[in-house]
């Protein structure tokens, strides 16, 4: 990974490790980045370079424990699925999966949940032309913004860069978050319901 790689690596992670941080503030804190509202668990995955962008996972459990009759945890899963479709950034992956883990010897636990993986662009995460237009504001004592030094960055334009991709990957994932807790909201009420 070159400077550039980590540098957006980085500032992405920071703006992920924000929202990690709020809602686990908000809401029941659970190990590493999980958080619990109203018997769901979620979790909000770690950002990953792809080409040309960043994605990110998030995931909230089934509770297959409210389910009876004909609902089943696949029936729940496509409910979220076809909420969280609705959005105007619809994911690149949605998935129904199984964790099976040993705890001890003998024990088995199993987790139905819903995983969504979103791909953000470059160009969806900052504006290239905007960001040149801040820099050159600035370097004409134009605008109040202060930039702060970023260690390998020398130039206003690099810094407004990262500044600007982690606050839209805070965004972006804030969103897509908040989506899957009220699309999770409103599949229980349905399923209460029916």
């Amino acid at each position: 990974m070159n400077l550039k790689q980590l540098l957006f690596q980085k500032y992405a992670a920071e703006g992920r490790d924000r929202l990690v941080a709020e809602l686990k503030q908000t809401h029941e804190p659970k190990k590493g980045d999980r958080f619990h509202i109203t018997g769901i668990t979620y979790e909000v995955g770690q950002i990953v370079p792809v080409e040309n962008g960043m994605e990110f996972e998030i995931s909230s459990k089934i509770p297959i424990e409210e389910l009876s009759g004909k609902q089943t945890p696949a029936k729940f899963f496509k409910a979220i699925e076809k909420f969280c479709d609705k959005s105007s950034k619809k994911p690149e992956y949605a998935g129904m999966d199984d964790i099976v883990q040993k705890i001890g010897e003998r024990e088995i636990k199993k987790r139905d949940y819903v995983r969504l993986r979103y791909r953000y662009t470059f160009e969806e995460l900052f504006d290239e032309q905007e960001i040149q237009r801040e820099a050159e504001a600035i370097a004409r004592n134009e605008s109040s913004r202060e930039v702060p030094e970023i260690p390998g960055v020398v130039s206003i334009a690099g810094r407004l860069v990262l500044l600007s991709l982690r606050e839209s990957v805070y965004q972006h994932s804030k969103d897509k978050m908040t989506r899957l807790i009220e699309a999770n909201k409103q599949v229980r009420e349905e399923f209460k319901s029916n």
